[in-house]
């Protein structure tokens, strides 16, 4: 990936900046927890199979704190594995299958403190059959795709709409329900996290990388431009996915670099010239 000066001057190596191998030593995405009343609550109007997944012990562990051992809580840990395995199995003609993967996801994405996720699922599963549409039709595109350039990331991005429901989540639903095992690409997330550290600490725009001001493809430049990026990385010896880099990119949320020695002795040598 194409990155400011900034981006090199701060601790860069030949496969980026430094915080990105710092990020890659650690142990990964962990699982985030779900406070499943209040999503049984928001979705009451829903029928229960669209709530199932979220007590469901195939998908979901025992989240373990001092506020999930009060009575009651119920909050559940839902990990990225999970999520790939229902959308994997799902069946894409079946409405239940299809808004039932879509809740978890939403809830996954939305963690214990989306209280607005919680309203913009129930509105978009308000009609189930245009929710079921939106998001088999999103899937199926980005399965069919040979390749992040080929237009589908773009086209699925363009049309896709759901009440309530923006990139920040869309995008999620692309990553886990448009994923094919063992493909040389898979559509990412891009959420507001993920473009802080594109825009503020890489300096880099989703509209630099596509040449273009259009959302669609932005995103499908910038899903194109990670699966680069880690094919760069390979070159010097790491082996990453474009998924990890993106989580990476949602772990830093936007923080600057830290200085490097370099500019450090440059900064000392201003101060005392």
């Amino acid at each position: 990936m194409q990155c400011e000066d900034r981006a090199h001057d701060d601790g860069a190596d030949a496969g980026g900046p430094a915080f990105v191998g710092e990020h890659l030593r650690g142990r990964g995405a962990v699982p985030r927890s779900v406070r499943v009343p209040s999503w049984e609550h928001a979705l009451m109007g829903s029928r229960e199979e669209v709530r199932a997944l979220l007590t469901d012990a195939r998908y979901t562990q025992p989240f373990e704190s001092d506020r999930s051992s009060r009575a009651n809580d119920r909050t559940v840990a839902v990990a990225r594995a999970d999520l790939l395995a229902v959308c994997e199995s799902l069946n894409p003609d079946s409405q239940s299958d299809v808004l039932a993967a879509f809740v978890l996801t939403m809830a996954w994405g939305s963690g214990v403190t989306g209280s607005r996720s919680l309203r913009n699922t129930a509105r978009a599963l308000q009609d189930p059959r245009v929710a079921h549409r939106a998001l088999a039709t999103a899937a199926l595109t980005l399965r069919a795709a040979r390749t992040p350039g080929d237009g589908a990331a773009e086209r699925a991005h363009a049309t896709f709409w759901l009440p309530g429901v923006r990139q920040a989540f869309f995008s999620k639903w692309f990553a886990f329900a448009g994923r094919v095992p063992e493909r040389a690409w898979q559509p990412l997330i891009l959420d507001s996290r993920v473009y802080a550290t594109l825009t503020d600490t890489l300096g880099v725009t989703t509209s630099f990388l596509a040449g273009s001001r259009y959302k669609a493809a932005r995103y499908a430049a910038y899903v194109e431009a990670l699966h680069a990026w880690a094919r760069d990385l390979a070159e010097t010896g790491r082996t990453v996915t474009a998924e990890r880099l993106e989580w990476v990119l949602f772990r830093h949320n936007g923080k600057p670099l830290p200085p490097s020695p370099d500019r450090l002795g440059r900064a000392r040598t201003a101060s005392t010239g």
